[in-house]
């Protein structure tokens, strides 16, 4: 399910509320999902996509807000609403890598 951009709720640090929001699938883990969210704050650090990197309809340019990684029960996610190109995919990777200092 990797590359795949759902939406789900997305909890504040402070698990207090949360906010529905778009996220990357990065990794499946057991009954989990490793995701990082997106933003249209383009100002994020991260990998920035246009429409054409999707396939579906991107509404608004965004950024996958990289390396903040969360965690999602398989069951929280119900319906994928774009999946991510395959080039775009790789630098998102390639990103997590250098910050999380992969050997």
């Amino acid at each position: 399910m990797k590359a795949k951009i759902v939406v789900c709720k997305v909890y504040f640090s402070d698990l207090q509320d949360y906010k529905l929001r778009p996220v990357l699938i990065y990794k499946e883990l057991w009954q989990d999902y490793l995701f990082l969210p997106l933003t249209t704050n383009l100002n994020r650090k991260g990998i920035k996509i246009l429409p054409e990197d999707v396939k579906g309809s991107l509404i608004k340019q965004s950024v996958i807000v990289v390396p903040k990684f969360w965690v999602i029960h398989k069951d929280y996610v119900k319906e994928i609403v774009w999946e991510l190109k395959s080039k775009i995919f790789e630098k998102v990777v390639k990103m997590v890598c250098d910050e999380l200092w992969c050997i």
